[in-house]
């Protein structure tokens, strides 16, 4: 059994590494990839919007719990694009991964989309939303989202949570994809997510 198919430690989670390749990724999408579509079936415009809303909320979800934002349902499919996307996603990511260098990553209560939950899994979140997207961004363009070892450890391990329980499917995940057991941890995650790894454009 590999590394990634243990849980994932209690080690402070580092959104850097996936957010610099998401932030590597987002600055090669040109205006005529806005239309393409994507894994989670909306268009990269819309998906660009979500990471763009997303990375804003899990930060201030680490600085200001009571910050109204993070009262809002998310909207995944229905947000639009905001001009000035192409410097703000990256700023929002880094900053993103900035803040929660520092902020303890411990059982105190915090809220995202409407939801409290301890700021431990939030940061978990966020990274699952990060890989996720990010992978689901490079299918659509037809590029290769490489994920840090200890990155994929904790998103594989929340994934196959998810996926081994009775929670609802909706929103990030659609229905569990099989994928034969000795393909590569990231193809095994996206199945147990709702997504084909061969996925194409």
């Amino acid at each position: 059994m590999s590394e990634a198919d243990h849980a994932a430690t209690p080690d402070p989670v580092d959104l850097r590494p996936a957010a610099e390749r998401l932030t590597a990724l987002v600055g090669a999408i040109s205006q005529d990839d806005l239309g393409r579509p994507t894994p989670c079936e909306i268009p990269v415009s819309r998906l660009l919007a979500h990471i763009d809303g997303l990375a804003l909320a899990f930060r201030v979800a680490a600085e200001d719990p009571d910050a109204p934002i993070l009262a809002v349902p998310p909207s995944v499919g229905r947000d639009v694009l905001e001009p000035g996307w192409e410097q703000r996603i990256p700023e929002r990511l880094d900053r993103l991964a900035q803040t929660w260098r520092t902020t303890p990553q411990d059982g105190a209560m915090t809220r995202v989309g409407g939801i409290d939950l301890p700021r431990s899994i939030a940061v978990q979140i966020a990274l699952q939303e990060i890989v996720l997207h990010g992978w689901d961004l490079a299918r659509s363009v037809d590029r290769s989202f490489d994920v840090e070892a200890g990155n994929l450890a904790v998103v594989h391990h929340m994934v196959r949570t998810i996926a081994e329980s009775d929670a609802p499917r909706e929103g990030l995940f659609g229905p569990v994809v099989p994928v034969p057991d000795d393909a590569p941890v990231l193809d095994r995650t996206v199945g147990m997510a709702g997504r084909r790894p061969d996925w194409a454009a």
